[in-house]
């Protein structure tokens, strides 16, 4: 059976992280950076143009 991994792996590892550690320090990982205020949307809107010309 193929094990099937999504696209978004990454971004969804890391929403996971933040949401752990929300209001604590990475030291726990080894990152010295600082406390995780909270999570902003990674999922940005899209717009699609089309130019035509007469």
């Amino acid at each position: 059976m193929e094990t099937r991994i999504s696209r978004q792996r990454d971004d969804i590892i890391l929403k996971a992280t933040a949401e752990a550690f929300r209001g604590q320090t990475l030291e726990a990982i080894g990152l010295d950076v600082p406390p995780i205020v909270d999570m902003l949307p990674t999922v940005l809107p899209t717009a699609e143009v089309k130019e035509e010309r007469v």
